[in-house]
């Protein structure tokens, strides 16, 4: 039976019988207004890549944490997307319970099940080996505007958001996205 309430001072009408793609579409238009679009469409590939083929036509209350398993187990190889994945689902799922739509949230009861390696990071290159990076940028096989980029930020030596700051502030009209 649908469920009628008050949200955000507009009337909402949830069905507890309709498939997690659907309330996982209505979260990205809801919650992520306020997010790029480039972070949006990220989100909603990363739905229709790995989560509404293997869950999407489900019932919310029906989804176990089993088959939140089945969804990132695909992707255990590359780790942090396979968490970044599970988190998705996460949020979609409270979401949902937060308008009534869902009991329970399986992809909480999972999280852990895939380890992420903690970050590395790597020693600054000496001297010997500036010569070399410089060398192997242009065959790095990457869009032109990143290997620009690149060579802009070794030849001023600056944080990336500055140099993002920088291309877009020139009167040219002209904004970089990197």
């Amino acid at each position: 039976m649908p469920v009628t309430f008050s949200y955000a001072l507009r009337p909402v009408v949830i069905n507890a019988a309709k498939p997690k793609e659907h309330y996982a579409r209505k979260w990205v238009e809801e919650t992520l207004f306020y997010r790029s679009a480039a972070y949006r469409a990220q989100q909603l590939r990363w739905l229709e890549a790995h989560v509404f083929p293997v869950i999407g036509q489900q019932n919310l209350n029906a989804i176990t944490p089993r088959d939140v398993l089945r969804v990132v187990e695909p992707l255990r190889e590359t780790a942090n997307t396979a968490e970044s994945v599970r988190a998705l689902i996460q949020r979609v799922f409270s979401y949902a319970i937060r308008n009534l739509a869902a009991e329970s949230n399986p992809a909480l009861m999972v999280r852990g099940a895939i380890v992420v390696p903690k970050k590395t990071h790597h020693l600054h290159l000496l001297e010997p080996e500036l010569a070399r990076f410089w060398r192997l940028i242009p065959r790095q096989g990457a869009h032109f505007t990143t290997l620009v980029a690149a060579q802009m930020l070794f030849y001023t030596m600056v944080r990336v958001r500055r140099c993002r700051h920088a291309w877009t502030c020139q009167g040219s009209g002209l904004a970089v996205s990197m």
